[in-house]
């Protein structure tokens, strides 16, 4: 009885705090952008948050074009609803850089993408193709997961080896290792918050441990099938220690403006261009290794 109880009220002070921080860090960014300016929204699928009626300089990208992506969301019972806010695709991904889709003319002030970058095969490759699309003063807008809050709580928030190796040996569908992991660790509850002790007794794994064995040979394989996985998962801290290493090592060149803490499921990242490619000094290195110190101790709580 004490268990429900403090559930409930936990359940509400979460839905609070998740108002108040999407009132704070989200909805005055969002809010914000101008109903002319010119936005690409990456997979935005049955639920996008920029509309061609209110934004009529926004062009959508996603995996399939319009009628495909209603024909795939028909079938599902919990989104089938939803197919009449399917955009027109302007842009259908092949699995080729995406900045080799978009004519060279057109460059955007924003870039937005909600719950698509954990899905993307190459991650350092994405955010590349990205910074070559921003106009100046652009900003990419993340909306992303937080794993700690769904099935993916089970698992180890991504490193940046991790991304470095996918980087340098490019494939159009994703390594085993992603694949392994996300069979192997993710479970059947998906509570829309941080799990509670409760929740963790109550888990069970999705798959059996050979099932991900045979996934991840399977995806090594020279003619192995796209399937599709959160190949990345991150929290609000892991995410910002993996962008300042990846621009420390000069892979990438997005910096961050800001981070949200979690509110739902999900957190809310605003970063922009760096236009100068100069190397970064001794005392920008000392910073950036003070900082990531800090962020990996927040990892590890």
């Amino acid at each position: 009885m004490f268990y429900r109880i403090y559930d409930i009220f936990m359940g509400y002070a979460a839905r609070i705090y998740g108002k108040v921080v999407h009132l704070l860090y989200v909805r005055p960014i969002l809010s914000g952008i101008s109903e002319q300016a010119l936005i690409l929204e990456i997979g935005a699928g049955y639920n996008p948050h920029f509309t061609k009626d209110k934004f009529p300089n926004v062009f959508h990208l996603d995996h399939a074009t319009a009628d495909d992506l209603r024909a795939k969301y028909a079938r599902d019972p919990h989104v089938g609803h939803l197919t009449d806010r399917i955009q027109n695709v302007d842009f259908v991904s092949d699995g080729s850089p995406i900045e080799d889709l978009i004519p060279t003319e057109l460059r955007f002030d924003i870039v937005f993408s909600s719950h698509s970058l954990e899905h993307q095969i190459d991650l350092i490759g994405h955010l590349l193709s990205i910074g070559k699309l921003l106009a100046p003063g652009g900003r990419l807008l993340l909306i992303l997961p937080d794993y700690r809050c769904s099935f993916d709580a089970f698992r180890y928030p991504t490193v940046t080896s991790d991304a470095i190796l996918v980087h340098r040996e490019p494939r159009k569908v994703h390594r085993g290792k992603q694949i392994f992991d996300h069979l192997t660790r993710t479970v059947d509850i998906n509570p829309i918050r941080r799990l509670r002790a409760p929740d963790r007794a109550a888990a069970k794994f999705n798959y059996p441990l050979a099932a991900g064995l045979d996934a991840l040979e399977n995806a090594e394989r020279e003619d192995a099938k796209y399937e599709d996985a959160h190949a990345w998962v991150f929290s609000p801290a892991s995410f910002r220690l993996l962008l300042l290493e990846l621009y420390m090592l000069g892979y990438i060149r997005l910096k961050v403006d800001s981070i949200s803490p979690t509110y739902g499921n999900q957190f809310f990242v605003v970063l922009h261009l760096c236009e100068d490619a100069a190397s970064p000094s001794a005392e920008e290195i000392a910073e950036f290794e003070t900082e990531r110190l800090k962020l990996i101790k927040k990892t590890r709580r």
